[in-house]
């Protein structure tokens, strides 16, 4: 908290602050030891992007070895159904851990994986479509500077 105390930008200061007291006070109803999660790095289907996760910490919720993720950002919102999607997606590289889970410091909201091959789903289907956007993206650039005429090579001077 003192720490936060010394961020320029009040706004960013009173947001960090917020998740700070809300983090301490989930802390106080779930005491559990903490753990470190290693990190992983996603590989798309196609291999056209990598995403990397990393949980803050872990710790044990109700007899579960959780891998918990902060989450302190209004804007983008946090959707839950996609949320838990991609959570669950991921978690299949996590056999040590019975759920990956994103804590809002914002409302207090815990989302959970589920191990349900409809919400894999859903994280696959995420994953296809921003493969798509890429893909898409990088074709549009490469159509638009093969479009572009290649300026005349400057004259050279006479021998």
């Amino acid at each position: 908290m003192q720490s936060a105390g010394h961020i320029t930008k009040t706004p960013e200061r009173t947001s960090v602050q917020a998740g700070l007291t809300t983090l301490l006070n989930w802390r106080a109803e779930y005491p559990e030891a903490l753990f470190e999660v290693k990190r992983h790095v996603y590989t798309s289907p196609n291999s056209v992007f990598r995403l990397n996760f990393s949980a803050d910490f872990g710790t044990v919720i109700n007899g579960k070895r959780c891998g918990i993720h902060l989450w302190n950002t209004k804007k983008p919102p946090l959707p839950e159904r996609l949320t838990i999607g991609v959570l669950s997606l991921v978690k299949e590289s996590y056999p040590e851990l019975d759920n990956l889970v994103v804590l809002s410091l914002l409302d207090s909201r815990l989302l959970w994986s589920v191990d349900d091959t409809r919400h894999v789903a859903i994280g696959q289907s995420i994953s296809l479509r921003i493969e798509e956007t890429i893909l898409s993206v990088e074709e549009e650039l490469e159509t638009s500077t093969k479009a572009r005429r290649t300026p005349p090579a400057p004259p050279h001077p006479p021998a």
